[in-house]
């Protein structure tokens, strides 16, 4: 059975006051037993809340068998986050490399 995927979009400057809203987005989208896309493409700035909210719904998706993944712009503010707090790794083995699906983003 294919599982349906749910696409979350996540806009504009996300930070903590926006955590608990995107975390309740994941989870009402893994208790529905969908594969979930995060759509990060059209974020401007983004904080390591949101990247740790991420990084926990992927460690939810890994246990209960569910598809994760993240679409956004290959040098984007997500990235960036990322990158910074050293959860990109040359050998692809870093929890974001695995769900990491950078793509070129018009500007």
């Amino acid at each position: 059975m294919t599982q349906q995927t749910r696409t979350i979009t996540l806009r504009g400057e996300l930070g903590l006051r926006d955590a608990d809203a995107v975390r309740e987005q994941l989870l009402d989208a893994f208790c529905a037993q969908m594969a979930v896309e995060v759509d990060a493409a059209d974020l401007t700035a983004v904080d390591m809340s949101i990247v740790q909210v991420l990084l926990a719904a992927h460690k939810m998706a890994k246990e209960r068998g569910q598809t994760f993944q993240i679409v956004a712009a290959v040098e984007g503010p997500l990235r960036g986050a990322i990158s910074r707090a050293g959860l990109l790794a040359q050998s692809g083995d870093a929890p974001f490399e695995i769900i990491w699906r950078g793509r070129a983003v018009a500007s």
